[in-house]
């Protein structure tokens, strides 16, 4: 098991056909940090820094909003107004951290 995050360039698969080589080696070197890591982060991927820090910051205060806001975006195992059975936000007490997925 590997302890560090893979960086892995994703700019062969947005720019080649995926059945070229530098695409099988980049499909490659993903199957692995999940395999090995479980995660992994990219670059190469053509989204500019502006756009990284906007979508960061939207993040951001959605987690610092209020609960009840939060609550909104829930599936409805936890708010039974909403229709959305799995995706959405899920509160500290499931995991151990707060997320949205």
């Amino acid at each position: 098991m590997r302890n560090y995050i893979p960086t892995i360039n994703i700019s062969s698969l947005l720019k080649n056909n995926f059945n070229s080589i530098s695409s099988k080696k980049t499909i490659k070197k993903i199957e692995v940090a999940c395999i090995d890591v479980g995660f992994f982060q990219i670059t190469g991927h053509g989204i500019n820094k502006r756009n990284i820090h906007a979508i960061s910051k939207v993040g951001n205060n959605f987690f610092n909003s209020s609960i009840k806001n939060k609550m909104k975006l829930a599936p409805i195992k936890w708010n039974q107004l909403n229709k959305n059975v799995y995706r959405g936000y899920f509160p500290n007490d499931v995991n151990g951290k707060e997320g949205l997925d």
